[in-house]
């Protein structure tokens, strides 16, 4: 089958979501959720063409570096700029690649392909994600800033920008009810359990926004919003990958149910 091509008639792009690394459960190693291409992004061709192949190279390496991975290829499509997958050398090797295999339109979505170690997934939505931070970023500035991401050294690790909107710190009204905190909580207890870990509590202000949460697991490991910061989550004894990728996947799966009830009135 030859390779379908890269424009805005067939790579739709999809609306704004905080990416996420998501546990597949069992062994089965990690997938990606909230990378994918803006819509609208044809309107910024231009730019995404200008966009400096070399310097996420240099960024890559650093990223690998510092998770302890090496860093394979960096592919871009020649005509329009757009990433087309990076692959970090395991055996087999693990890529992040754009789907274009849908038989008509497809929403511009990047698929992990056998990313079975946690620090591995990190690194390719670090990478992945700060090109794509740049895409949300020229559209759209003030969306930009909540595009969090998973980061860290290692025995430290925390979230780059994982922030609630100012439009619902500052909403007169409750952003939640009952039931949507209800069916929360047991979805942020199934993304802790697929990581292998344990939700212990979480706590929500009196606007019905996610406050604070911890695991099980660890010693006091948590995130809370601090009040001073915007409203951006910041972590408490978080050493460990895959507290980390808990922590990060239930504050960005709460933003984006935040989205998702604004823009379609359900949760």
């Amino acid at each position: 089958m030859s390779e379908r091509k890269i424009d805005s008639e067939n790579i739709w792009g999809r609306e704004f979501r905080v990416p996420s690394v998501v546990g597949e459960g069992s062994g089965r190693g990690f997938q990606f959720s909230g990378l994918h291409i803006p819509k609208d992004w044809d309107t910024i061709s231009d730019k995404i063409k200008i966009f400096k192949p070399a310097n996420l190279q240099s960024f890559f390496e650093d990223v690998c570096e510092r998770f302890q991975q090496i860093p394979g290829s960096i592919i871009f499509d020649s005509k329009t700029g757009i990433l087309k997958s990076l692959s970090i050398k395991t055996k087999p090797v693990s890529s992040l690649k754009l789907d274009t295999e849908f038989p008509n339109q497809s929403e511009g979505i990047y698929q992990g392909e056998n990313v079975k170690n946690l620090k591995t997934a990190i690194a390719l939505q670090r990478t992945a994600g700060s090109w794509l931070w740049y895409l949300w970023h020229e559209l759209d500035p003030k969306l930009s800033q909540y595009y969090g991401l998973i980061d860290g050294d290692p025995g430290s690790y925390y979230s780059r920008g994982l922030e609630i909107p100012r439009e619902f710190l500052e909403s007169e009204e409750s952003v939640s009810n009952d039931y949507f905190r209800e069916r929360f909580q047991l979805n942020a207890s199934n993304i802790a359990g697929r990581f292998g870990l344990t939700l212990r509590t979480m706590h929500f202000n009196e606007k019905g926004i996610l406050h604070s949460y911890d695991i099980e697991e660890g010693n006091g490991c948590c995130y809370f919003i601090d009040s001073g910061n915007r409203g951006r989550y910041i972590g408490h004894n978080v050493d460990t990958p895959v507290q980390a990728a808990v922590l990060h996947g239930i504050g960005a799966s709460f933003i984006n149910s935040l989205f998702q009830q604004k823009f379609h009135g359900y949760y």
